[in-house]
């Protein structure tokens, strides 16, 4: 069996490919990227959801601690008015079980 020469040899380009054949390919690529895109844009919102929630989450823990030092400076200033006034912290006193708080009144 002989080969024909290169003559008889038809090469492919896309000028000689029929027209419904390259609008299908076309179609099928044009498909392909909007898949692509489509997935790239539902994961980048699924990002954009997680660090929404972070941040109200971070938001809601930033008010807490600000709650705290509030708190905490409050009692600071009362701590610091008392002893400028000459407060003193006393020691605790105990009742003895023995002893009689109150006398009855005959």
């Amino acid at each position: 069996m002989r080969y024909s020469s290169n003559s008889n040899y038809r090469s492919l380009s896309i000028k000689s490919l029929p027209m419904p054949i390259l609008v299908t390919v076309l179609v099928v690529v044009l498909l392909i990227i909007q898949v692509v895109v489509s997935n790239s844009l539902v994961t980048n919102s699924v990002k954009i959801s997680q660090t929404d929630s972070e941040i109200q989450d971070l938001r809601e823990q930033n008010a807490q601690l600000q709650e705290k030092i509030a708190s905490a400076a409050a009692l600071m200033t009362v701590k610091e008015k008392a002893k400028q006034l000459g407060f003193v912290r006393s020691r605790p006193i105990f009742l003895d079980a023995g002893a009689h708080v109150a006398r009855l009144i005959e």
